[in-house]
């Protein structure tokens, strides 16, 4: 990740996998394999905010910061055969 001065955690996402994203903020994702990413915000007592879904190639960064709520329920859902790893805080 080229963000320099940021600290992130890393969560395994399996092919065509959702995870949920533990923190409040989302700093990039590294495809495994190829497919495309979709992000789901969810925040109490306002309607949930789908992001278009991202197509990746096998190695591919994709170098986004982004905040992703505060209630730890935003989710990352991999599609096409996709997986990688999701940085997060």
């Amino acid at each position: 990740m080229s963000t320099s001065g940021s600290h992130y955690k890393a969560v395994a996402v399996g092919v065509d996998g959702t995870v949920t994203i533990p923190g409040s903020r989302v700093g990039g994702f590294i495809a495994a394999t190829a497919g495309s990413i979709q992000f789901t915000i969810r925040q109490e007592n306002v309607p949930d905010v789908v992001l278009p879904a991202v197509p990746l190639s096998a190695g591919q960064e994709w170098d986004i910061e982004f905040f992703a709520g505060t209630t730890g329920r935003s989710v990352l859902t991999a599609s096409g055969g996709c997986s990688g790893v999701l940085f997060y805080s």
